[in-house]
C-alpha cells in the first residue's frame, strides 16, 4: 500500500490522465459501436478522439500546475519565470556565469551548476558609460528556503548613469526596503506572522524576507513574491 501511495504522488498527473483518457475512449467506441461503423460514424470518433486529447493535456498541464503551487520550492521558480517573461526585456534569469556547463544544457531547470546560481540580472544600460561587473537584482535559489533576497549594488546605480557612491546605495537600498514593506501591508496576502525581515544577509541586501512558505497558501505565495519584486524593480527604476 506504502508503495503504491508513493507510486500515486510520483506520477499522479499521468494516472489522472490515463483514467481519463480510458474512460473516454471506451465511451467513444460504445458510442460509435451502437451507431455503426459506417464512414461517417468513423470520422465523428477520429474528432472525439481529437477532443479527448485536448482535454487530457488540460488535466495533465492543470494538475501538474496545482501541484507545482504546493510545493513551496517550486512556487519561487514560478513566480521569477513569470516576472522574467514579463519584463524579458530589460530582465535576464540566467547562471551567475557567462557559459553554460553540459550539465545545465542537459537540465534547464537546475537551479545550480558547477559554476554558480540562477539569478534575476538587470539588463545593461547601453545608454549609460559602460562599466564592469553584472547588475544583480535577486539570487533565484535562495528562493527554495522562502527568501527572497533583493539587491542593489554599485553596479544599480551605475546601470542608471551615476557614480554608485556608498550614500547612493544607501538611499536607494532604504526606498527599494521602504516600498516592498509597503507593498506587502497594502497586498494583505500575509500575516506579520508569516514573514521576519532579516538583516545583514549579504552586503548588497536591500531587503531580505524570510516567508513561511510551508504556512502560506501556495497561490497566494507566489502573489506575494512577485508583488514584491515588481515593486522593487520599479522604486529601481524611477529612482532618480
Amino acid at each position: 500500500m506504502r508503495k503504491f501511495k508513493v507510486l500515486w504522488e510520483e506520477n499522479q498527473e499521468n494516472f489522472i490522465s490515463a483514467i481519463v483518457g480510458i474512460i473516454g475512449l471506451i465511451a467513444i467506441i460504445v458510442n460509435t459501436n451502437n451507431r455503426g461503423w459506417t464512414e461517417e460514424n468513423m470520422l465523428d470518433a477520429v474528432k472525439d478522439i481529437a477532443g479527448l486529447a485536448v482535454a487530457i493535456i488540460i488535466v495533465f498541464v492543470a494538475v501538474a500546475s496545482r501541484n507545482k503551487l504546493n510545493n513551496p520550492s517550486e512556487i519561487g521558480k514560478l513566480a521569477v519565470k513569470e516576472f522574467a517573461l514579463e519584463y524579458n526585456k530589460e530582465i535576464e534569469l540566467r547562471y551567475n556565469s557567462k557559459d553554460k556547463t553540459k550539465k545545465d544544457e542537459a537540465n534547464e531547470d537546475e537551479d545550480s551548476n558547477e559554476e554558480g546560481n540562477k539569478y534575476l540580472f538587470i539588463i545593461k544600460n547601453k545608454n549609460v558609460k559602460p562599466f564592469s561587473g553584472k547588475v544583480t537584482f535577486i539570487p533565484v535559489n535562495d528562493l527554495k528556503n522562502g527568501i527572497l533576497d533583493i539587491r542593489v549594488s554599485k553596479t544599480t546605480l551605475k546601470n542608471k548613469d551615476k557614480e554608485g557612491e556608498k550614500e547612493e546605495i544607501d538611499k536607494l537600498k532604504l526606498e527599494v526596503r521602504n516600498s516592498v514593506l509597503k507593498k506587502i501591508k497594502e497586498c494583505n496576502l500575509v500575516e506579520q506572522k508569516d514573514f521576519i525581515i532579516k538583516d545583514k544577509y549579504n552586503n548588497n541586501s536591500a531587503i531580505t524576507i524570510d516567508f513561511d512558505e510551508e504556512n502560506i497558501n501556495g497561490k497566494k505565495y507566489k502573489k506575494i513574491i512577485l508583488n514584491c519584486i515588481k515593486e522593487a524593480y520599479k522604486t529601481i527604476k524611477e529612482y532618480k
